[in-house]
C-alpha cells in the first residue's frame, strides 16, 4: 500500500474522498508545506462528528492521522492554527465498507 495515495495537497483538494475496509486502521495525510511558505504549524485537530477512532500525529508541516471504525460514511475535518495565527480546514470523506465476500472482489 503506498502511503502517499492517502497524503493530500491542500493546495489542489479541501476535500478528499477515500473508501477503507472495516478493522482496518490506515493513515491519511495532509502536507501543508507548499502552502504555508514558511509559516509553521501551531496546533492541528482532527474531528468527526461520529463514533470513530482518530490517532492525530503532526510531524513539521504534514498534519496526520489513523482512522478506524465502523462500516459507515463519515466528514473528517482537519483544522490547523499557524504561528501568524492563520486557521485553516481540509476535510476526508471516508467510507468504511464491510468485510464480506462482494468487498473482497473488490481487491482481485
Amino acid at each position: 500500500m503506498n502511503l502517499s495515495d492517502r497524503t493530500i495537497n491542500p493546495l489542489t483538494t479541501r476535500r478528499a474522498v477515500f473508501q477503507q475496509q472495516e478493522n482496518a486502521a490506515l493513515a491519511y495525510s495532509i502536507d501543508y508545506t507548499a502552502m504555508l511558505n514558511g509559516d509553521a504549524i501551531t496546533a492541528s485537530t482532527w474531528t468527526c462528528r461520529d463514533a470513530i477512532t482518530i490517532t492525530p500525529s503532526l510531524n513539521g508541516q504534514v498534519a496526520s492521522s489513523k482512522i478506524s471504525g465502523k462500516v459507515g460514511n463519515y466528514t473528517i475535518v482537519n483544522k490547523i492554527t499557524t504561528a501568524s495565527g492563520q486557521t485553516d480546514e481540509r476535510l476526508i470523506v471516508l467510507t468504511i465498507r464491510a468485510n464480506d465476500e462482494g468487498a473482497q472482489r473488490d481487491y482481485i
